[in-house]
């Protein structure tokens, strides 16, 4: 019966059970504040004939979309196996972008740089570097594979939490 109410009692656990399998998405590498979270598995989508599709079928804001992370992280579509993107409000100016992104293959460091565009290497406890307008921080953890791009100011933040974002 669609009408019939049913009611759960809340034990404080049942209301908030993930209703997928596996881990939670993992927020490394992120400052606090984001309010939107994408995770994307570029490679995978664009690596069938039904993925490429799918991407067509998203018009033209998906290749703007595409592009945009060509050019701030300097790698292509199929280069990504994860791309996790967090939006953060900007104080009434276009939203903040912030990526994690974890390649199919292992870079080396000159390698990410290049790609980079050869950034200049800055910060005091936490290395990172600050190109233009991005700032990429390569984790000591991320094997080659691993490393993150956003605005300097997000980057400052996420460096102090040493930690993911709350």
């Amino acid at each position: 019966n669609p009408d019939a109410v049913i009611e759960v009692a809340d034990d404080g656990q049942s209301l908030w059970i993930s209703p997928t399998h596996g881990p939670p998405i993992d927020l490394r590498y992120l400052a606090n504040g984001g309010q939107l979270f994408l995770v994307l598995r570029p490679s995978s989508l664009l690596g069938s004939e039904e993925g490429e599709r799918v991407f067509d079928a998203l018009g033209p804001r998906a290749l703007a979309g595409r592009d945009f992370v060509l050019q701030a992280t300097g790698f292509e579509w199929m280069d990504i196996e994860r791309l996790l993107v967090a939006l953060y409000p900007n104080e009434g100016q276009p939203l903040d972008v912030a990526m994690v992104v974890t390649l199919r293959e292992s870079k080396s460091n000159d390698e990410l740089l290049q790609a980079w565009h050869d950034p200049k290497e800055t910060g005091k406890a936490h290395k990172f570097y600050q190109g233009s307008p991005w700032a990429y921080y390569i984790p000591p953890a991320g094997g080659g594979r691993t490393f993150a791009v956003m605005p300097p100011k997000l980057m400052n933040e996420m460096l102090a939490m040493d930690g993911p974002p709350l």
